[in-house]
């Protein structure tokens, strides 16, 4: 590999991964589960970028970090690989004042040995990809143990491109085109606006300001009454504290590197930057992690490898001591699980109200009589969505000959028959559904 790129910066963010503007913005097509694997891995190659070709984690960790404990994932792990190997990232770069194009693929090799409790993940990248990735000129900040809790693939690709414009506090605005492409948001049911806003941006907002370590606010930019971009406001989100870890200055890294649990990790061959992670993170669990598995090792017990072991001790937070910080840490986490939980009624609650009233209008479009439909057509054309169209209506079909006039009509339609929502309908829709209403409406 090649050796001659410049040092990364001295002061960076431990326990998160920085990471190359061009790579987030060019993986929109990756689904959740890869762009969770992307960050994974670049983090625990990191420190080795530029010096080793071949990186290695262990597959249970791998699994526990994306969420996963069956050992049926296997498979679907290795997809997930081999569909990074085929992902393409290009990079438009500037050199000399000409612009210089590169393309190369996320992943040069995967091999996986093994099972799921005992095997490794072995990986590299090209060269070039490499450097990039350990010495961009502009960093992403991506903290992979907050990645961890998303479950929804939008909410991870918007913190993505959001979160390195954390300094400037907003994201600058997006044209929905963009914003849609960014997002991989291609399907022709995201043309509607509405569905759009539901089922993308609001959800995403919702997720990212439960679980991460950033706030965002949307906001809209008009045009003839119809939005035409979006952007969004960046704040550090309260919560933050429980579970982002905090930045590093050099004394507090030195201090940290003559920690005798530290000297263990590396010992067992964390690679600094995820030692440094868990000691910023819980210092406590960390060394109760190592103790307690270097009195099951001497016994025997255990059967993958010791760094495993301690990874999985540590990440899954298990009681180790009892000790006040721990106690004190399990009591942040019921408070954080006691929101997310919350969180999760409130938005099954919506998501239940924006079905049951979708379902509803498609239901009074669907039983329109010719009589009931022949007045909306004239009504639209004299209507600000409507007016300059063109096309003949046709009540057979209940469509407008012209294509654009027929695509704007439908939406119109739609808004114009919606009544108003009836709420004992819509708890007949939950319990249809096997879900008391009351208990949705006691969680808002």
């Amino acid at each position: 590999m090649a050796t001659s790129q410049k040092s990364p910066p001295k002061k960076l963010t431990n326990g998160v991964l920085r990471k190359h503007v061009a790579a987030v913005h060019t993986s929109g097509e990756l689904g959740l589960v890869e762009r969770k694997i992307v960050n994974i891995l670049l983090l625990n190659a990191y420190d080795k970028l530029l010096t080793s070709s071949r990186h290695t984690i262990p597959v249970r960790y791998l699994s526990h970090m994306l969420g996963w404990e069956s050992s049926k994932n296997l498979d679907n792990l290795k997809q997930a690989l081999a569909r990074l190997q085929t992902t393409r990232v290009e990079f438009n770069l500037m050199h000399d004042g000409q612009e210089v194009w590169q393309s190369m693929t996320l992943l040069a090799y995967a091999q996986i040995t093994g099972s799921l409790n005992n095997g490794e993940c072995t990986y590299g990248y090209v060269e070039e990809l490499a450097a990039k990735l350990h010495d961009p000129a502009i960093f992403a900040t991506i903290n992979v143990g907050v990645q961890r809790g998303f479950k929804g693939g939008y909410s991870l690709t918007l913190y993505e491109n959001a979160v390195r414009f954390k300094n400037v506090r907003s994201t600058g605005w997006w044209s929905l085109e963009k914003f849609r492409q960014l997002m991989g948001a291609n399907a022709p049911m995201y043309d509607d606006f509405k569905r759009l806003s539901s089922f993308v941006i609001k959800k995403a907002v919702e997720e990212i300001n439960r679980i991460s370590d950033i706030k965002l606010t949307v906001e809209y930019q008009r045009q003839a009454r119809h939005v035409a971009a979006v952007r969004f406001l960046i704040e550090e989100n309260p919560q933050s504290a429980l579970f982002a870890p905090k930045p590093l200055d050099e004394d507090g890294m030195a201090l940290i590197r003559q920690d005798a649990t530290f000297k263990k990790l590396i010992e067992h061959g964390f690679a600094e930057r995820l030692a440094l992670a868990y000691m910023k993170q819980d210092p406590e669990q960390a060394r109760l992690a190592v103790e307690e598995t270097e009195k099951r090792d001497k016994k025997g017990l255990i059967k993958t490898s010791p760094a495993g072991y301690i990874k999985k001790l540590f990440e899954e937070k298990a009681d180790l001591g009892g000790t006040a910080y721990q106690a004190r840490k399990t009591a942040e986490q019921a408070i954080v699980d006691n929101e997310k939980k919350t969180a999760a009624a409130k938005a099954k609650y919506e998501a239940l109200r924006i079905d049951f009233r979708d379902k509803t209008v498609r239901e009074i479009v669907k039983n329109l009589t010719s009589a009931e439909l022949a007045d909306y057509p004239s009504r639209f054309l004299a209507s600000e969505e409507g007016r300059g169209k063109t096309g003949n209506f046709d009540l057979r079909t209940g469509k407008f000959t012209d294509t654009m006039t027929n695509a704007l009509f439908k939406p119109w339609l739609r808004r114009e028959v919606t009544p108003v929502f009836d709420e004992a309908a819509f708890d007949e829709f939950v319990r249809g559904n096997g879900i008391d209403p009351a208990v949705l409406r006691a969680a808002q």
